[in-house]
């Protein structure tokens, strides 16, 4: 704004200004007035003139540069856990919409290592390893100046080792034949199991009270009964490692009830 001096004879509410800027912007403003419009981070050189309504004059103003920019905003953040038997978790981030932020660039952490740039909105899979661990991601926007806002985070855990130990059920059987994937292994007129009789393989034996390691589970038919629900066998099981053991025999009854995958 003009002083007396400088308005050279004409009173302050003779005397209008105008603005143009480098970038396109031109109009008429107030002293101390705000205004819009402005790409952020892009520089602009603003020149304001002076007319009088009075006199044939007007004055311009030297150039004056400025780089408008906002604040970045605060990310979100989020993680999901992985599935049984899944040894990975997904890590989410999203940066706020660039309508209402100056979000010039993101930037993730990932369980504490380097920052790195990323596409405004995105997720990571990341293969842990092992079970149930825990990975963390933490997420930063900057506006167009470099400054950077609140830092979001999350966590995710991989998945649970869906493994099961467990023994015969005396409860329920005595002894049980354990069978291969579709196979007919039961002769109910012999009462053998593979053709063997009494306490060895292919035969689980509740007395034994042996280890049995279980992961997953098949539906078929056990030929004589009918349908039946059978867990897999594992490594560290005291007998019959990969055949199919009828899971009502067990102490763990039914794998859906449990959580556990088919196989």
């Amino acid at each position: 704004m003009l002083n007396q001096a400088q308005r050279n004879g004409s009173s302050a509410n003779e005397v209008s200004y105008t603005y143009r800027a480098s970038t396109g912007q031109s109009g008429p403003i107030q002293p101390g007035q705000t205004v819009g419009g402005f790409a952020n981070g892009q520089a602009s050189s603003i020149t304001v003139t002076a007319q009088s309504s009075v006199a044939p004059s007007s004055d311009a103003s030297a150039p004056a540069t400025a780089t408008p920019y906002g604040s970045p905003g605060t990310p979100s953040a989020s993680g999901t856990n992985g599935a049984m038997n899944d040894p990975s978790v997904t890590l989410n981030w999203s940066s706020p919409s660039t309508s209402t932020n100056d979000v010039r660039t993101t930037k993730i952490r990932i369980s504490g290592g380097a920052w790195e740039t990323v596409a405004a909105s995105g997720s990571r899979t990341i293969n842990t390893g092992g079970y149930e661990q825990t990975r963390t991601i933490d997420v930063q926007t900057f506006n167009s100046l470099g400054t950077g806002g609140p830092v979001a985070s999350a966590s995710a855990q991989s998945g649970k080792k869906g493994e099961w130990t467990t023994t015969m059920n005396p409860g329920v059987v005595e002894r049980s034949c354990s069978y291969t994937l579709g196979g007919a292994n039961y002769d109910p007129n012999r009462f053998t199991c593979d053709g063997k009789g009494g306490n060895q393989p292919p035969w689980m034996y509740t007395s034994d009270q042996g280890k049995i390691v279980v992961r997953c589970y098949i539906d078929q038919s056990d030929g004589w009964v009918g349908m039946q629900r059978w867990w897999r066998i594992e490594s560290g099981s005291y007998r019959n490692v990969g055949r199919y053991i009828i899971a009502g025999h067990t102490y763990l009854g039914d794998p859906a009830g449990i959580g556990a995958p088919r196989c």
